[in-house]
């Protein structure tokens, strides 16, 4: 026995052990024994590279910092230079450890709190966006028992006052996939007992030292995410180049040469989101971060710079999440969630795009990079409905959306388009093996036929993003001709196991957009009174 037990969310005890090769039989066919793995260990690694020293920083006064959204960065702690400290809200430690360097912590936070830190420089004074919790759990090695509990404890400690979780540490190794990881499970369960969102790096492999393209690297296994970036309800975040390099094996706009790609459990997409960030240049045998606007971040000494990793990109959208967050009423994060998805802006051309090359892309980039103002505001050509409630297996709700005349008269093609996101927060049990998400949430569109009663099916093109047993159900289809009048969403929910009867919460963000951009659709739904929140219809469904 390595440490006492400890017990996950479900209160299933864990024991961590040291078993000798010649008795695991012994151990395998005992019946009380769930599964035996190997113990994963979770560090973070920092690049040094040669400082800037961004001198005395100060704080924009005209930002009110009570105002500001709220980012836990569960990391190796957090030290913010004294000019900019006020953004640290508090400094937590968690029971039993010592406390980590705050070297890669502080990294993260910078890129939670300033985004592109260096893109803000313009003078002495810098704007923030968020501020941070600091939650100290990472002093070193820390065996997987440990790292759970130590998440535990920091969620447990302040999930009343934050909800947003950024945790940018992974196992050395790519997950299997035919079962969910205990830690990927175990952030699942805080994420449906408290409503808090994790923000998870995809993870860094090595492979760029011994591999002569990016295309070698992707083709090898050892480049798969690995845990817990396959937790089902957390964002998770791989890095995209944000600038060309000579040597370096991915250029702008390509999966960084380190970032892990999918798919994750059960062959779902993996990562759900990217950023841009650094890369890695090699000359011989030796390797740097170059410096670029993606690149750069702040140290706990203040200076500015360059390193790479997944660990810095998932920050990125945990900030980014925060700002939309902060314009929701009652802060609703499983809407956040739903907002950021919908407006995210993918990195390829859909249109030609088989299914497979899609399935590909989402692979590597997930639905692609995270777009906070689409997020926040409709705009005259693009106009969003949002709705929120829950769903059991017993009932189906239609959710009514409008499709004015002045988009309907339009001639040509592909003249407009809709756009359903559809988040849900399932159930999840890690014994039920490839059944591990209790339920999930079908989306379908129907539109408006000329005789302006009967309402006609819409056929979506793609299976990707309308994946069975996922939490997103996603999907857009632009229109050349179609009848103007009410439209409606259909949300239907499948469930099993002891799911069965148990109400599922979802977002749902829905989006009529004029694709010239030369309409306002906006006006024309306001003056008729129609811009509202979405009308909905509880059908019961008979068994």
């Amino acid at each position: 026995m390595q440490e006492s037990p400890y017990y996950l969310s479900d209160n299933t005890p864990v024991v961590r052990a040291i078993i000798p090769s010649n008795t695991l039989t012994r151990f395998e066919n005992d019946s009380a024994i769930y599964r035996i793995e190997k113990t994963d260990f979770f560090n973070v690694e920092t690049t040094q590279e040669a400082p800037v020293d961004l001198g005395e920083l100060e704080l924009d006064p005209s930002v009110n910092l009570e105002e500001l959204p709220i980012v836990a960065v569960l990391d190796s702690g957090v030290m913010f230079p004294e000019s900019l400290s006020s953004l640290i809200i508090k400094n937590w430690i968690a029971p039993n450890s010592s406390g980590g360097d705050s070297d890669h912590g502080t990294k993260v936070a910078s890129r939670v709190a300033f985004k592109y830190i260096n893109q803000r420089l313009s003078s002495s004074i810098i704007t923030p966006r968020t501020r941070i919790l600091d939650c100290n759990i990472l002093d070193g090695n820390v065996p997987v028992n440990i790292f759970i509990q130590r998440i535990q404890a920091a969620v447990n400690a302040h999930s009343d006052i934050v909800k947003i979780y950024n945790l940018s540490a992974n196992a050395s190794s790519p997950i299997e996939g035919d079962e969910m990881s205990i830690i990927g499970y175990e952030l699942d369960a805080l994420q449906s007992r408290t409503g808090v969102q994790f923000f998870v790096s995809a993870g860094n492999h090595k492979l760029w030292q011994t591999e002569f393209g990016l295309e070698d690297v992707l083709d090898d296994d050892d480049s798969r995410i690995s845990a817990p970036a396959d937790s089902m309800l957390s964002v998770v975040v791989g890095s995209i180049v944000g600038a060309d390099h000579q040597n370096s094996l991915s250029q702008r706009n390509q999966i960084a040469p380190y970032s892990r790609r999918g798919p994750g459990f059960q062959g779902f997409s993996k990562p759900d989101l990217s950023a841009y960030a650094g890369t890695i240049i090699l000359d011989g045998s030796d390797a740097s971060v170059p410096n670029d606007p993606f690149s750069m971040v702040m140290t706990k000494n203040g200076m500015l710079i360059a390193d790479a990793g997944t660990s810095f990109s998932a920050p990125i959208v945990a900030g980014d999440f925060a700002e939309i967050l902060n314009t929701i009423p009652d802060r609703d994060t499983l809407l956040s969630k739903a907002l950021l998805y919908h407006n995210a802006v993918a990195l390829w051309d859909v249109d030609g795009m088989e299914e497979e090359e899609l399935a590909f892309a989402h692979n590597l980039y997930g639905r692609g990079i995270s777009n906070v103002d689409d997020s926040k505001y409709s705009s005259p050509s693009k106009v969003t409905f949002v709705r929120t409630g829950t769903l059991n297996r017993t009932t189906m709700e239609r959710v009514t959306i409008y499709m004015p005349p002045i988009l309907a008269a339009q001639v040509g093609r592909n003249v407009a388009k809709v756009s359903v996101t559809c988040v849900s927060r399932p159930s999840v049990d890690r014994t039920k093996g490839t059944e591990y998400l209790g339920a999930y949430i079908r989306a379908s569109l129907k539109k408006s036929h000329v005789d302006g009663v009967t309402l006609k099916h819409v056929q979506q093109d793609f299976k990707e993003g309308r994946q069975k047993w996922d939490v997103c159900h996603q999907f857009s289809k632009p229109f050349s001709r179609f009848n103007a009048g009410d439209w409606q969403v259909w949300l239907e929910l499948f469930s099993r196991w002891e799911a069965k009867n148990e109400d599922v919460p979802y977002a749902l963000v829905v989006t009529i957009e004029d694709m010239s951009g030369s309409l306002d659709v906006y006006s024309e739904i306001e003056a008729l009174n129609r811009y509202r929140a979405l009308n909905t219809i509880r059908l019961r469904i008979d068994n």
